[in-house]
């Protein structure tokens, strides 16, 4: 919600500078589980974890993202294992 209380369909995609996986798989045009296997295998870029704990907030930088759709989708180094 913006601070007029107005819902924004996510927070308009075109805005956020982090995604999670379904808006960064969305993007890609891939399903979520695809984007994840590309990413540890190095395929495509790594996510960002937010916080500690056992469970951190990942998410998908935009700009990672859409450098690597116009670039035509290259192997990255960036992928974890």
């Amino acid at each position: 919600m913006d601070r007029q209380g107005n819902s924004n369909a996510a927070g308009n995609l075109q805005e956020q500078l982090l995604l999670t996986t379904a808006q960064a798989a969305e993007l890609c045009g891939i399903g979520e589980r695809t984007l994840w296997a590309w990413s540890r295998s190095g395929l495509a870029p790594a996510p960002v974890k937010i916080g500690y704990g056992l469970r951190p907030m990942v998410r998908f930088r935009r700009a990672d993202i859409t450098a690597w759709i116009a670039a035509g989708c290259p192997r990255t180094d960036g992928g974890h294992r």
